[in-house]
C-alpha cells in the first residue's frame, strides 16, 4: 500500500505527514515542485534536515533551478522510489499538491503521441510568440483558439511546459489532451486523502507563511537564481508562486536603481507592497489547488478537515490507509 496525502499550500501536510511516518514506519516523497530543486528551501516551504526526525525524505534536492521539471519525470522518479521504500519493508508516503504529478502517478499517465525534438520547438516556439504579444493570457488563449479550451481552463498559472505540450499534442494528433486515456495505472494499492482546512483559517496560514518565507531569506534565493541568469518565469523554479514575485520585486527594484535619481532605495511600503502581492498569489494558487482535487474522480481522495486538529487528522488518514 501507498498513502498519498494531499492538499492545497499551507494546510499543514508537512507535520501531518512526520506524524504518519513515525506511527507507519513509512519514508516520505515529496510530490512538490518546487522543493525538488537544490537552493530553493525557504520558499518551498522544504523541511531542513535537522526538523525531518530522523524519518527519510526523497525527491528533494534533486535538480538545478535552472532545469525544468514535469508530471512526466516525477512520475519516473517516483515509481522507482516507491519500489526502493516498499523492497526495504517501509511504508511510501506521497505528500503534496501538484494535481497533476498525484493524477498521473496514481492514475496513470496519459498515452499522449511521444514528443519529439521539432514539434516540441515548434509548440514553444508558437507559445512565445503568443506571450510576448499578450503574456500569459495570451497563451491560454492560443491554445483554447487551438481547439484545447479544457487545459487552458484547468492549467496552473505559469505552467508553461503544460501549455506547450497540450499544443505540441494538439498539433500533431488534432486531438487534445484530456481526449487521451490514461495508460494503465501502477500496481500499488494506493491509499488517498487530501488535508483540507475552512478557507479563513487557510487564508490566514498562507498569510503567516509568506511573512516568515520573506523574514527567513526567499528574497535571497531568489537573487541566487537571478545572478545566475535565470529570468522571473523562464523555468519552472522561476514560475514558481513565490519565486516569481520575489524576482519580478527585485527586478524592479534594480531597474529603479539603474535609472537614478534616488529611485532605486527599497522602502519599507515597497516592501510590504511585495508581501501582499506573494500573499494574494498564493492564496489564489491554493484555491485552484482545491478546485483541481475537487475534480478528480468520486472516491479517489478522502477529504479530512485540519480544523479538529493534528492528531484527529492523523486517525482519519490511518483509517484509510488500514482499512479494508
Amino acid at each position: 500500500r501507498v498513502l498519498v496525502l494531499a492538499g492545497p499550500t499551507a494546510v499543514g501536510k508537512t507535520s501531518l505527514s512526520l506524524d504518519l511516518a513515525s506511527k507507519l514506519d513509512g519514508e516520505i516523497i515529496s510530490a512538490d515542485s518546487v522543493q525538488v530543486y537544490r537552493g530553493l528551501d525557504v520558499g518551498s516551504g522544504k523541511l531542513a534536515a535537522s526538523e525531518r526526525r530522523g524519518i527519510a525524505h526523497h525527491a528533494l534536492d534533486v535538480l538545478d533551478p535552472s532545469e525544468d521539471f514535469n508530471a512526466g519525470a516525477f512520475v519516473d522518479l517516483a515509481l522507482e522510489t516507491v519500489e526502493d521504500v516498499v523492497s526495504r519493508g517501509k511504508v511510501p508516503i506521497v505528500v503534496g499538491g501538484t494535481g497533476m504529478y498525484l493524477r498521473w502517478f496514481v492514475g496513470g499517465r496519459p498515452a499522449t503521441p511521444a514528443s519529439t525534438p521539432e514539434s516540441s520547438r515548434a509548440a514553444k516556439e508558437e507559445v512565445r510568440a503568443a506571450a510576448a504579444a499578450a503574456g500569459w493570457d495570451g497563451a491560454l488563449k492560443l491554445l483554447r483558439d487551438a481547439g484545447d479550451p479544457d487545459t487552458a481552463d484547468r492549467v496552473a498559472t505559469n505552467d508553461w511546459y503544460r501549455v506547450e505540450r497540450a499544443l505540441e499534442i494538439l498539433r500533431a494528433s488534432g486531438r487534445p489532451l484530456g481526449s487521451y486515456a490514461p495508460e494503465s495505472p501502477p500496481p500499488f494499492d494506493f491509499r488517498c486523502v487530501l488535508l483540507d482546512a475552512p478557507r479563513v483559517q487557510l487564508y490566514r496560514r498562507i498569510d503567516d507563511r509568506v511573512e516568515c518565507m520573506v523574514c527567513d531569506g526567499m528574497l535571497d534565493e531568489a537573487a541566487m537564481m537571478m545572478r545566475r541568469g535565470i529570468a522571473p518565469g523562464s523555468t519552472s523554479a522561476a514560475s514558481a508562486i513565490g519565486y516569481r514575485q520575489a524576482m519580478e520585486f527585485l527586478a524592479a527594484r534594480a531597474a529603479a536603481a539603474a535609472g537614478g535619481g534616488g529611485g532605486g532605495a527599497t522602502t519599507e511600503e515597497d516592501l510590504l507592497a511585495f508581501v501582499e502581492k506573494t500573499q494574494r498569489a498564493t492564496r489564489a494558487f491554493a484555491k485552484r489547488q482545491l478546485t483541481w482535487f475537487r475534480g478528480e474522480p468520486e472516491g479517489r481522495y478522502r477529504w479530512i478537515s485540519a480544523s479538529d486538529g493534528e492528531e484527529a487528522a492523523a486517525r482519519e488518514a490511518m483509517d484509510a490507509f488500514e482499512r479494508d
